[in-house]
């Protein structure tokens, strides 16, 4: 594997390049709509948390949608759930949880979170805020990634196998850790690596 380095792969078919525990935290927002995914949802996800479960060696933290809230909770119990308030926005659903898993008692996760709850508005399109402009569908605010990875002391290596269009890479780098990601999409991957050169 390549430090600080996106791969335009397909995660499921490629994260044998990953042995197990070798990187700290696992830290994505996967797709979450069953027209995002080939075949039945829950069978690309059984097989996408299994590897990240197995590649991450501290945490496993995972941003998804209110709607298969309940379904994850049943199937994936995480150690917490925490909570991205969006405020008041057009679309009914106003949150997103964040469930973050532990792999075992040598590093509790409980121990470095210091907040549930996180209050940052999403990015609705247009420039947000300075360099925060949304170039990819489901973009998440960098300010919540950092805030989310800032909390998990200890921690110095990040992967996202389903990177987008670079956010954690972003934050990773912004907080001096070293990130890998994996883009099956060869335009938003470009879109990816040109944001990271533009932040260079």
């Amino acid at each position: 594997m390549i430090a600080n380095h996106i791969y335009n792969m397909d995660f499921l078919k490629s994260s044998i390049l990953f042995d197990d525990n070798s990187v700290d935290l696992v830290f994505t927002s996967p797709p979450f709509k069953d027209e995002d995914v080939q075949g039945d949802y829950w069978e690309f996800y059984s097989k996408a948390f299994s590897e990240m479960y197995r590649i991450a060696s501290k945490a496993v933290i995972i941003i998804h949608s209110a709607t298969k809230m309940n379904e994850i909770i049943k199937r994936y119990p995480p150690k917490r759930t925490l909570i991205w308030g969006k405020g008041i926005i057009a679309p009914s659903w106003r949150y997103s949880p964040i469930f973050v898993y532990q792999k075992s008692d040598e590093y509790k996760v409980n121990k470095y979170i210091y907040s549930d709850t996180f209050g940052i508005s999403p990015i609705k399109g247009g420039t947000r805020v300075k360099n925060d402009a949304k170039i990819h569908k489901y973009q998440d605010p960098v300010e919540l990634y950092i805030a989310i990875l800032k909390m998990f002391k200890g921690c110095t290596s990040v992967l996202d196998p389903f990177i987008g269009s670079g956010t954690t890479a972003v934050a990773a780098k912004s907080l001096g850790l070293t990130y890998y990601g994996f883009e099956i999409d060869t335009k938003n991957w470009h879109v990816c690596i040109q944001r990271l050169k533009d932040i260079c």
